[in-house]
């Protein structure tokens, strides 16, 4: 994809943002003291500024004009800039389920509703609590097989215990949860007489 610029709005002339979720700096006039005498005037050279993660994953970026900073999230800059806006969608899924992949082609503006179904069959975020229905079934410490569940929510309901905890059990990232060993079940679930409902 070829990398176009545009203005980010309300800091025209400012910054710029690109349809691959690059930050630009544009040059700017900076006043600076030479040695405690007169103030002199400087331009500063345009560069790419990178952003940070905020504790849900996404990027963000803070923008100064003057004396005001304020943050955003680079996704929705890019949104903004490049996709056309519908007063019905006011949220934007990242259309492959990566937080931090912000290119245009990758953004979409939801509704409430569809941000859900696509967290609920796309994602599989331990920070926003989404995980698949996907079987899962519950072992004894022995091995011993003990019941099938039908998700990992409801899983970790019964047990007790966090769906992070049964998620790594089941992919093998720790040996048990909760004095249970967890594995993905894989089998059809409208076969199973013992799942718990």
């Amino acid at each position: 994809m070829k990398e176009e610029w545009r203005d980010i709005k309300g800091f025209e002339g400012y910054y710029k943002i690109s349809n691959l979720g690059r930050i630009l700096s544009l040059p700017k006039k900076k006043n600076v003291n030479v040695f405690n005498k007169a103030k002199t005037t400087t331009i500063t050279r345009e560069k790419i500024i990178k952003g940070s993660k905020d504790k849900d994953g996404y990027v963000v970026i803070n923008l100064k004009v003057g004396t005001k900073l304020r943050k955003f999230k680079v996704h929705r800059l890019v949104a903004i800039a490049f996709l056309k806006e519908d007063k019905a969608r006011t949220l934007i899924n990242h259309k492959n389920g990566i937080k931090d992949d912000n290119r245009a082609d990758n953004l979409e503006w939801v509704s409430s509703k569809e941000n859900a179904i696509h967290a609920h069959s796309v994602l599989f975020d331990e920070t926003h609590h989404y995980y698949r229905e996907r079987l899962v079934s519950q072992y004894t410490l022995d091995g011993v097989f003990l019941k099938i569940h039908k998700s990992i929510t409801r899983a970790a309901l019964d047990a007790g215990i966090s769906k992070s905890a049964v998620c790594d059990c089941c992919k093998g990232k720790i040996s048990q949860a909760g004095s249970y060993v967890w594995r993905y079940a894989e089998t059809d679930m409208n076969d199973l007489k013992s799942i718990t409902l």
